[in-house]
């Protein structure tokens, strides 16, 4: 058996945690607004139960909000991150030929 260091314990106790039912416990107490309580999968739970990166995630949460709290700002904000994801995968394909890379 190797050795563990200090980050490899945190992550594994970091994963027990990880689990849907401590993001449903967590996400009942959403601070500022009930804009996610109104939904049957809070963005939150979607993200991390499908390991879905921060950029991708954010998408998500600014299309699956815009009408109950930020409005065109929402959009204009997913709009953003796409517009990122697409110039980040843009380079990738153009520098190494490689599909998708991840942020």
């Amino acid at each position: 058996m190797e050795n563990k260091t200090e980050l490899d314990t945190l992550i594994d106790e970091l994963k027990k945690f990880n689990t849907r039912e401590n993001h449903m416990e967590l996400n009942r107490h959403q601070i500022g607004g009930n804009h996610y309580k109104v939904m049957k999968i809070e963005p939150v739970t979607f993200i991390i139960e499908n390991d879905i990166p921060f950029v991708e995630g954010n998408i998500i949460k600014y299309v699956c909000r815009w009408k109950s709290k930020g409005g065109v700002e929402d959009l204009k904000k997913a709009r953003h991150y796409i517009d990122m994801l697409i110039k980040y995968n843009t380079q990738a394909e153009d520098n190494d030929g490689s599909s998708y890379k991840y942020c």
